[in-house]
């Protein structure tokens, strides 16, 4: 079974992608923020990392960031709800780091799930 590690500081949304993602056959771990994600991470290597940008701790860019650093080969999705110019910057900013795809909150779950089909099947 694929491992998707979803960070985020709105539980709503751990919630729903939870549910989403482990309803599809993923096993899902949560983090409700970005340190908690990195510490995770490094114990115990996710498939697929869904991490938002806009987070206490550490931000979805930090996640981003070091995890690249650290584990190269790391497969990262990012997401936000930030306003339209600053949540644009930000998922530009998070592709130049290293994320793969970046999503717009509110998710189109429909869309990331086939892209998380695509990305880890």
């Amino acid at each position: 079974m694929k491992t998707i590690l979803v960070i985020d500081d709105d539980k709503l949304t751990l919630e729903v992608l939870k549910k989403t993602l482990s309803v599809n056959g993923y096993e899902v771990l949560t983090a409700s923020n970005g340190k908690e994600g990195i510490a995770a991470y490094k114990e115990k290597r996710a498939d697929l990392i869904i991490t938002d940008l806009l987070m206490p701790e550490t931000s979805g860019l930090g996640v981003i960031e070091q995890l690249k650093r650290d584990f190269p080969s790391a497969k990262i999705f990012a997401i936000t709800a930030g306003t339209t110019e600053t949540g644009n910057d930000f998922l530009k900013m998070s592709s130049f780091l290293g994320a793969g795809r970046t999503f717009r909150k509110p998710l189109d779950h429909d869309s990331l799930l086939k892209a998380v089909n695509e990305e880890i099947g």
